[in-house]
């Protein structure tokens, strides 16, 4: 009878850790979530003070801001739909994410696709693509590769004595010159940083393709001017 008894109990016992451990999940489960949406609630954005003319879009709906998270002070860009009120997509694609400026925006005729630069000889450099449906790509990586190939091919013996301290960078609103519905035409120059001894620019085509979630970039022609 003894033994009946304390398996009873054992059983019991078995059964409230069993569930103890169950509601201790889901409440960690509604917690992390209740945290995940007031970190989303408490990110406040704002436009930039410098430059705001080149990151509206040309139907007026999108553009770039910052935000800025009071719990963490993190700093991150985004783009942003206007008449909504709210954030599209984190630009996590681009390394740059001051609040001080030196960004530029071309977009599309149709105000669908973007391209986003971060500019300036002292400042971060990057440059992505980017669609009003999430969709985003780096490209600066893949421009500064084309163009070490380019050169490389060419036997530009100057590049190769100067390859390991040479950047890209684009220049505020006149590196643009095309985009369409699938090709981006663009000037990007290789240079050292604070230096005069090497500076090249060059013209440069890409098609692209968005799909989805995914934008296809790749070389179509590249030339010196």
């Amino acid at each position: 009878m003894l033994q009946i008894v304390l398996k009873v109990f054992l059983s019991f016992l078995f059964c409230a850790a069993i569930g103890f451990n169950t509601n201790a999940k889901a409440e960690a489960r509604n917690a992390s979530t209740f945290a995940r949406r007031l970190t989303r609630a408490s990110t406040k954005y704002y436009v930039f003070d410098s430059y705001r003319e080149y990151l509206i879009s040309p139907n007026k709906r999108y553009t770039v801001v910052w935000g800025q998270n009071r719990y963490s002070n993190r700093i991150r860009n985004y783009l942003y739909d206007i008449r909504a009120e709210k954030p599209i997509v984190r630009l996590h694609s681009c390394r740059g994410n001051s609040q001080d400026g030196n960004i530029s925006t071309n977009w599309r005729a149709d105000s669908q696709v973007a391209l986003i630069t971060y500019n300036g000889r002292w400042e971060p450099r990057d440059a992505c693509l980017v669609s009003v449906n999430g969709a985003q790509i780096n490209i600066y990586n893949q421009i500064q590769s084309d163009i070490t190939g380019y050169l490389i091919d060419s036997c530009d013996l100057l590049f190769l004595k100067y390859r390991d301290k040479l950047a890209v960078d684009f220049f505020r609103n006149q590196y643009l010159l095309k985009i369409s519905s699938n090709q981006l035409t663009l000037l990007a120059t290789l240079y050292v940083p604070n230096s005069r001894t090497y500076n090249q620019s060059f013209l440069m085509t890409y098609n692209y393709q968005v799909t989805g979630k995914r934008i296809n970039f790749r070389l179509a022609s590249i030339q010196k001017t």
